[in-house]
C-alpha cells in the first residue's frame, strides 16, 4: 500500500520492505494513554532525543495498517527496536518523522503565515473594459 500524503500518511521503506505510518486519532489516543502524557509532550521528548518516545510514536502510527505485525505487547515492542536497527538507528528516521509529524520549515512557516504575497492588482482599467475607473458612491 503507498502512502496517501492528503491522508497525512508517510511510507518508511527498510530493506526494500514499505511500511505506510500514519497518526491516526485513535492511535494518538493508545499513545497519550500507553505514555500518560499529551502528544505534544511525546512529541518534545523525541525533539530532545527520548529513543522511548520515538519507539512509541513509530509503533503508534505503524498500527493503522501494520498493526498485526507491531503489536502493543512484548514481542511488538521487540518487532519496532528491530525496525528502527534496520532502517539504520533513530538518526536515520527523523526526515520521516518530521514528515509525518508535519513538521515544515521556516520558509514553510512564514507562508502559511503571511500568505504567498499575492500580485498586485494592476492600475486602471483595460480599453474593453466598460468601467470608469471612477469611485462610485
Amino acid at each position: 500500500m503507498a502512502a496517501n500524503p492528503e491522508q497525512q500518511e508517510v511510507d518508511l521503506v527498510v530493506c526494500e520492505r514499505v511500511y505506510t505510518l500514519k497518526l491516526n486519532t485513535k492511535a494518538s489516543k493508545i499513545l497519550q494513554k500507553r505514555t500518560g502524557k499529551t502528544v505534544g509532550e511525546v512529541m518534545r521528548q523525541i525533539a530532545i532525543v527520548d529513543v522511548d518516545a520515538f519507539c512509541e510514536v513509530l509503533q503508534a502510527s505503524l498500527q493503522k495498517y501494520h498493526g498485526a505485525e507491531f503489536p502493543y505487547s512484548p514481542k511488538g515492542e521487540a518487532a519496532i527496536e528491530s525496525l528502527v536497527d534496520l532502517a539504520g538507528g533513530w538518526k536515520k528516521l527523523v526526515p520521516t518523522f518530521i514528515e509525518l509529524l508535519g513538521v515544515k520549515d521556516k520558509k514553510d512557516e512564514a507562508l502559511a503565515d503571511e500568505g504567498p504575497n499575492p500580485q498586485e492588482a494592476q492600475a486602471g482599467t483595460g480599453e474593453s473594459s466598460t468601467s470608469s475607473g471612477d469611485a462610485s458612491a
